[in-house]
């Protein structure tokens, strides 16, 4: 028979895997692969994302879902860090920079990429497109 004691450390560790499993990844040596987000694109109308820089359309760029990337108003450990993002319904990949955070993407695998980004991988009439990503 298993001591209470015993029950409450295994009650905690069990508690404490749980929780680190759900956690989304924040680190570039994370390379496991996201699953079940959506790609959209964004305008760059000659303003600073969140990670401070300016950026053309025509740049590999993209904003990382806002739960990811943490406070906004910060400058994020993840920006300047590299994606690579696949199309799952083509099969085209692209690499981008992480420039901006994304506060409106569906979930925590959705990223809102560059109008050149989104291009690489599908046409702009598509409008969001599933993917799947992983630092690169």
């Amino acid at each position: 028979m298993i001591s209470t004691f015993a029950t409450v450390v295994l009650s905690l560790i069990a508690t404490s895997v749980v929780s680190t499993l759900a956690a989304p990844s924040t680190g570039s040596s994370d390379s496991s692969v996201n699953y079940g987000g959506f790609a959209t694109y964004f305008y760059q109308n000659g303003l600073a994302g969140a990670c401070g820089t300016v950026h053309s359309d025509s740049d590999f760029i993209c904003a990382i879902d806002q739960a990811r990337y943490g406070n906004s108003g910060e400058t994020s450990p993840l920006c300047g860090q590299q994606v690579q993002i696949t199309n799952t319904d083509n099969g085209n990949t692209v690499v981008v920079t992480i420039a901006d955070d994304c506060p409106t993407c569906a979930n925590e695998n959705s990223i809102d990429l560059s109008v050149a980004a989104f291009e690489a991988l599908a046409s702009l009439s598509v409008g969001d497109i599933p993917i799947t990503w992983s630092f690169t």
